[in-house]
């Protein structure tokens, strides 16, 4: 698949990080014009090709080995030590509407159901939301939402509680930056955001970007690896009105990385 370095970003999205981080902060991360389609095409065909093995990449899983009830358990677990994390910290929430952020075929989405009244559960991939749609067990208390390359298509304030797991890594730092300061426009005041973050490198010769290709049967794409920095994790949080109440080493990026969950409240 070919890259778009170079080019001019949209004018819309360009603007906005412009306006959010400063021209020059907008273009330190390289955010060339085609990386939010570019994205969105790599995660179409993975959609396509092993749509299960590509959100939970366990080795001997891949092409289309996962059974659904098995790759669901491994979202009941993670949401489950999520919450198993707010209580051992003492973070309370409210229970009405949950939004899962890169929902996919709603392997989170699905396990958040059984603790919330509403989910919605947000992807780039229209493939995988069509997916999800057929897996939901939780009828019309449960939606899938396309999402937009520079923006949640939602309201302001209309969350209680928002996860992301394994899913902000995969953008340039910049539309990271961007997705945190929308996590908190759509969280009620008082709300709750947990997401992970791959934060930086423990070895100094790690390349902070990373992509591994996959080849399909409509070509080779690549699954990225980016990094966020503390800092600028706690900047994007601010920026949208929210404060950091804890962060919390997580070893989902493994090894190499250094990974962080964040508890963020409105």
């Amino acid at each position: 698949m070919s890259s778009s370095h170079g080019a001019r970003a949209p004018s819309s999205l360009w603007s906005r990080l412009a306006a959010r981080f400063g021209r020059g902060a907008a273009r330190a991360p390289a955010i060339d014009a085609g990386e939010a389609d570019r994205v969105s095409r790599s995660w179409e065909t993975l959609a396509r090709h092993d749509p299960l093995w590509a959100i939970v990449s366990t080795p001997d899983k891949r092409g289309n080995r996962w059974e659904e009830d098995a790759f669901f358990d491994t979202g009941a677990v993670e949401v489950r030590h999520v919450f198993d994390l707010l209580a051992r910290l003492g973070v309370a929430h409210e229970r009405g509407a949950a939004l899962d952020f890169g929902a996919g075929v709603g392997r989170l989405t699905q396990a958040l159901a059984l603790r919330f009244d509403r989910v919605d559960g947000v992807d780039i991939s229209a493939t995988m939301l069509a997916k999800a749609r057929t897996l939901n067990r939780h009828g019309e208390r449960v939606r899938y939402v396309q999402g937009e390359p520079d923006r949640l298509p939602l309201p302001s304030a209309s969350y209680d509680f928002v996860l992301s797991r394994i899913v902000l890594q995969h953008l340039q730092a910049a539309l990271q930056s961007m997705y945190l300061e929308e996590f908190m426009r759509v969280l009620k005041p008082g709300g709750i955001a947990v997401f992970q973050v791959v934060t930086g490198v423990r070895d100094a010769s790690t390349q902070t970007v990373f992509q591994s290709p996959i080849d399909t049967g409509e070509g080779t794409v690549t699954i990225d690896m980016n990094l966020l920095p503390h800092p600028a994790v706690e900047a994007a949080v601010g920026a949208g009105g929210g404060r950091v109440l804890h962060r919390v080493t997580d070893l989902s990026a493994g090894e190499t990385y250094e990974s962080h969950v964040y508890v963020v409240a409105r």
